[in-house]
């Protein structure tokens, strides 16, 4: 990881420099953007994570450091590395655990969630999703539900997390935090707690995603037959026309790929080929609710895990798992 990155950016933009090997410490400069633009530094560290294959990286700085930089890194550093993808129940299961654990003068309460939802509108002239931004002081499990109820899903979620003083009744803010769903958190506070609960937890649902994708190529395999990996819905969602449709779309806009569209009506065929990693699958509605992704020659995990993480980001998340009849 530590090799690949100085590699990839010793005279790109943004530039890395490894301030310290032992430590695998990168200081990053990114060139301004406009004429009053300001160069952009920082610091940031690559921890080995809890899982293998896992890394983190860590920061601390403003916003802007992140969002401009790091996240440039992250993006361009597939397909030697690249971010996971958080689902909804997994951010809430992770929640409930790590409250559990505060203790009983603790809670949670999320503070802000922003949240897509599929466009009322006729999506041929218009977007296909609507974004959402909704300030609360609602439970883990309140706020939840209410996305269930409204068929929307998070983008981040921002909480705090309070407790209640000695000689006191009332909760207090200790700390916040934010979780989005390609694989970031940031917090002011807690450290120990939010890596040991949080970011831990997160990580292993993630990685058990990827061992579930590992090996799937038919090289892989020494040209030995093998399932595919299928998207299941709880409800028979392709039933309707304009689903099919706009699965189709979301295929149609996946980044950095060449498609071939074998059937669009009445099912859904295609073949994707990610030209940057080498992998290519074919794509097909099932059933009503099911998606399968047939593995083709090379299909290395981490580009399993980026168009399963397009498909349930763009179109709608599901549960994975091997084929099975």
């Amino acid at each position: 990881m530590v090799s690949s990155l100085s590699q990839k950016f010793s005279d790109t933009d943004p530039r890395l420099r490894l301030l310290n090997p032992e430590a695998a410490v990168f200081r990053v400069e990114l060139e301004p953007s406009g004429e009053k633009g300001k160069e952009i530094r920082g610091v940031f560290a690559i921890l080995p994570g809890d899982h293998p294959n896992f890394h983190r990286i860590v920061t601390i700085s403003y916003s802007n450091f992140w969002n401009r930089a790091i996240r440039k890194i992250v993006r361009k550093s597939y397909p030697e590395a690249m971010p996971v993808f958080f689902k909804q129940n997994e951010i809430r299961d992770v929640l409930r655990k790590f409250e559990s654990t505060l203790g009983p003068r603790s809670r949670i309460r999320v503070s802000e969630v922003t949240m897509k939802r599929k466009s009322g509108r006729d999506s041929t002239i218009s977007k296909r999703f609507e974004t959402d931004r909704l300030w609360t002081e609602l439970s883990i499990e309140q706020v939840f539900e209410l996305a269930r109820e409204r068929n929307q899903w998070f983008t981040s979620i921002q909480i705090q997390i309070q407790q209640i003083p000695e000689r006191s009744t009332q909760f207090r803010t200790i700390a916040t935090g934010r979780i989005y769903k390609y694989g970031e958190l940031n917090y002011d506070y807690l450290h120990r707690e939010v890596n040991l609960s949080l970011v831990s937890n997160l990580e292993g649902y993630a990685s058990d995603r990827l061992t579930l994708l590992q090996g799937r190529g038919i090289r892989d395999r020494g040209y030995r037959h093998g399932l595919p990996i299928e998207i299941m819905y709880d409800r028979n969602i392709f039933e309707k026309k304009e689903e099919i449709q706009r699965f189709a779309s979301v295929i149609s806009d996946y980044p950095n790929s060449t498609k071939a569209v074998f059937h669009s009506n009445p099912y859904y065929h295609a073949s994707v080929a990610d030209f940057l990693d080498g992998s290519s699958f074919e794509v097909w509605i099932l059933s009503p609710q099911r998606v399968l992704i047939v593995p083709q020659a090379k299909a290395s995990e981490r580009a399993f895990e980026r168009l399963i993480g397009h498909i349930f980001f763009e179109f709608r998340e599901g549960e994975i798992n091997e084929y099975s009849r």
